[in-house]
């Protein structure tokens, strides 16, 4: 917030949004962990098979979520993105800040995940007049 303006930026805005609304009645469910899934955790790095997320929409930084995700891989490991219509850049509001194509998904991946793994498939399933979604399937060296 500029200081007597009253105007608070809309990345901040969407930040303190976030920051209060992750995961608050995660303790209600067993076996689920409460935690920004823009942070990374040490007690999980190298240890899931995959991640699979369509949530990815709801970051405020995509490439430190991406980063973070991919870090809890053991080597080999997959990380499943889902992308669809809701994820484009017009469905982007206050809850779900981060809209863009699959495609920009996939070059933000290789910028900041580039060094420890790859995209090594796209399942295109865009034509699927119920359920369409590109499917984007990176994997850890």
């Amino acid at each position: 917030m500029r200081q007597g303006t009253g105007v608070v930026s809309q990345e901040t805005e969407r930040r303190q949004c976030h920051r209060h609304r992750y995961s608050e009645t995660a303790t209600q469910f067993e076996n689920t962990a409460q935690w920004d899934f823009h942070n990374e955790n040490t007690d999980w790095e190298g240890r899931a098979d995959f991640v699979y997320t369509n949530s990815w929409d709801h970051a405020y930084d995509p490439a430190k979520a991406y980063t973070a995700w991919v870090k809890c891989l053991k080597p080999g490991g997959w990380l499943v993105l889902d992308h669809t219509c809701g994820h484009m850049s017009k469905a982007s509001n206050v809850l779900d800040p981060f809209g863009v194509t699959h495609e920009a998904v996939m070059r933000l991946l290789e910028e900041h995940c580039g060094a420890i793994g790859r995209v090594v498939e796209v399942l295109d399933r865009m034509d699927d007049e119920d359920d369409a979604a590109a499917v984007i399937v990176f994997q850890r060296n």
